[in-house]
């Protein structure tokens, strides 16, 4: 994001004890859902395929981490800012049924769900189910959130629902938000932008912030003049298609070269990757704008093109890529850690585990997990074993990044900090035989034996071994050499570029 936007989100963060991250997506929540009714974005000009604007997000803080006031204050900048729309106000709602829904997307083209307590608001295991209390179906917000056509027929007579925005912003306890954020069928969960903060933030009653708020809703003054009131289809052009045409084309190369190690629903979340960045890239193109806008430029036009063309946009989608990397990192990593830990969520769930035998595999399927998270056997990563087991580690050792000598007591060594391997792996002959193979892959060159001095003796221990890594460039030109360490699993970084 730009830095006078940072340095607002930082100064209040402090001042009010929120924390940054958390702040920053949750207005990031309030940019995308500030934009006309049938306001489109696409990838290049001419495009047929289109999203729309808002970002689903779901917040996650400890207890007494201020999260009612920081759900308000962004709240009361979309419903209470004196530029605001008056339709707003009417459109926000903690719970509702589908069809109170559907007449306030039909009335007023907005709909926003903002809650300090998601536990109210999603059925969960932590809910309790009084009388009164309406829970959002998790389906229908999918297409709500998506801006997707929405038909029914009831007795009032047809409802069609077709340019419109639905907001979702859920300030919860960390519990309540991972339950509801875990992965299934319909894919909602991926869809959604999430933050985390598990430590008590910062806070300092001393810190002033009077200018920074200001800042803030200034900005949403902005949007809610120019891009809440005004029709736009933007596209992405000139350096900026560029950059992100290379950008996706380098997403699609990582997930091919990774496809062992990425269960359904990480494949998932990735192939929403074009839809993610457009949004982003939006969203960070309209803080752009409203910070020109409240500039003192005196030419302001060529930067609030209605097109991703101004000369801001470039840097806006590298700062979308980095937004939709942070996301990934939180979405992949999350699936990864239920994969090897389900019990918490089994916990949540009510699902008594039942006692297993040491090769049985657990029935998670009762549980509600829907298919492809742990249950299915070909999504279970297999662990390397004997000898592949050795040379991946000896790749993946931070000795091994360029030219290494081992000496019979480096190997000892070596192996003295590997004490859980098998007693058959732990023999120098492995070792041996593992950079023997590894040569032949291609993935080592064995430089010889050590140069001899001036006296023809060689001084000090002798090395028994005088090797170095290829460098990437060359492992990835050599189809087979590649395939070698693909099947090993190490990735570039281990690797010279």
């Amino acid at each position: 994001m730009p830095k006078p936007w940072v340095d607002a989100i930082e100064c209040v963060s402090v001042a009010n004890g929120w924390s940054p991250e958390c702040l920053n997506l949750a207005l990031f929540s309030n940019a995308s859902f500030l934009a006309h009714p049938k306001t489109r974005l696409r990838d290049k000009e001419g495009a047929e395929h289109s999203v729309n604007t808002d970002v689903a997000v779901a917040v996650s803080l400890p207890v007494s981490a201020k999260k009612s006031s920081m759900e308000d204050m962004c709240k009361k900048l979309v419903t209470g800012h004196k530029h605001a729309d008056k339709r707003l106000v009417k459109a926000s709602m903690g719970d509702a049924t589908v069809k109170g829904v559907r007449e306030c997307l039909r009335a007023f083209s907005y709909a926003m769900v903002h809650s300090s307590e998601p536990v109210n608001t999603f059925e969960t295991p932590y809910a309790e189910s009084e009388k009164g209390i309406q829970f959002f179906p998790r389906n229908k917000v999918n297409t709500w959130v998506q801006s997707e056509e929405d038909e029914t027929a009831t007795g009032n007579g047809p409802v069609q629902l077709r340019n419109y925005h639905f907001k979702m912003l859920l300030v919860g306890q960390i519990e309540v938000n991972e339950f509801f954020v875990r992965p299934q069928g319909q894919g909602f969960e991926q869809r959604i932008s999430v933050a985390y903060r598990t430590a008590t933030p910062p806070h300092d009653d001393l810190q002033l912030c009077s200018d920074s708020m200001v800042f803030l809703v200034d900005a949403h003054g902005h949007w809610h003049k120019h891009e809440a009131t005004t029709e736009r289809q933007p596209h992405l052009g000139g350096k900026g298609l560029g950059i992100y045409r290379h950008g996706t084309n380098a997403v699609k190369r990582w997930v091919d070269e990774n496809q062992h190690a990425l269960t359904k629903h990480m494949k998932s979340k990735l192939d929403f990757y074009k839809s993610d960045l457009l949004r982003a890239i939006d969203v960070v193109r309209k803080v752009a704008r409203s910070i020109v806008f409240m500039s003192d430029a005196e030419d302001k036009s060529e930067f609030l093109d209605i097109c991703f063309e101004d000369p801001c946009v470039p840097l806006c989608v590298v700062a979308g890529f980095r937004h939709w990397r942070r996301q990934a990192h939180y979405h992949l990593n999350y699936y990864r850690f239920i994969k090897r830990n389900p019990l918490p969520l089994l916990k949540g769930l009510g699902c008594q585990q039942q006692q297993q035998q040491p090769q049985q595999r657990p029935n998670f399927e009762r549980c509600g997990f829907g298919e492809g998270l742990v249950g299915e056997p070909e999504l279970v990563e297999q662990p390397l074993a004997g000898i592949a087991l050795v040379k991946h580690t000896l790749l993946k050792d931070a000795r091994t990044r360029g030219e290494v000598q081992f000496t019979q007591a480096d190997v000892k060594d070596w192996y003295g900090r590997r004490k859980a391997w098998p007693e058959e792996l732990r023999k120098p002959e492995m070792f041996h035989r593992a950079l023997a193979e590894l040569v032949a892959d291609g993935l080592l060159v064995d430089l010889g034996p050590p140069p001899m001095k001036n006296d023809g003796k060689r001084g000090g221990r002798k090395p028994l071994n005088r090797f170095a890594k290829r460098r990437f460039s060359e492992i990835a030109g050599d189809e087979a050499t590649d395939g070698a360490r693909k099947a090993l699993r190490v990735h570039r970084e281990n690797f010279v570029e």
